[in-house]
């Protein structure tokens, strides 16, 4: 997500409750350079209301959605990036993620690919 302000250009970086300094820093990074702004955090929210949601087992990964995130988020998309941040995260702040993301999956009792 980015505003212009006037010269300036604001990006918003995902804030993800309970990481460290160092762990926002190396989320900042990720999304200044591999991912979008404020990407991690639309992921972790789309993935979240695909498990809470009663006919996410109706999901077909051949089915790739309109092509546009706030509709159809595309869940292997989303996988991705939360894989790429699990993984590139400090291990301290990798397990802290890691159980936000498992007690979401609790829901529907799934080890997603990337854990």
């Amino acid at each position: 997500m980015t505003k212009t302000n006037g010269l300036s250009t604001i990006t918003r970086i995902s804030n993800l409750p309970g990481l460290s300094p160092h762990g926002r820093r190396v989320i900042a990074r990720l999304e200044n350079t591999l991912l979008e702004p404020g990407q991690v955090l639309e992921a972790t929210r789309y993935w979240e209301r695909f498990v809470r949601d009663p006919a996410h087992r109706l999901y077909d990964p051949r089915y790739t959605g309109c092509g546009i995130w706030e509709c159809c988020p595309p869940m292997l998309e989303v996988q991705a990036i939360l894989h790429i941040v699990v993984h590139n995260l400090p291990r301290r702040d990798s397990r802290r993620l890691q159980s936000q993301l498992d007690q979401i999956n609790e829901c529907w009792r799934w080890r997603p690919p990337y854990a």
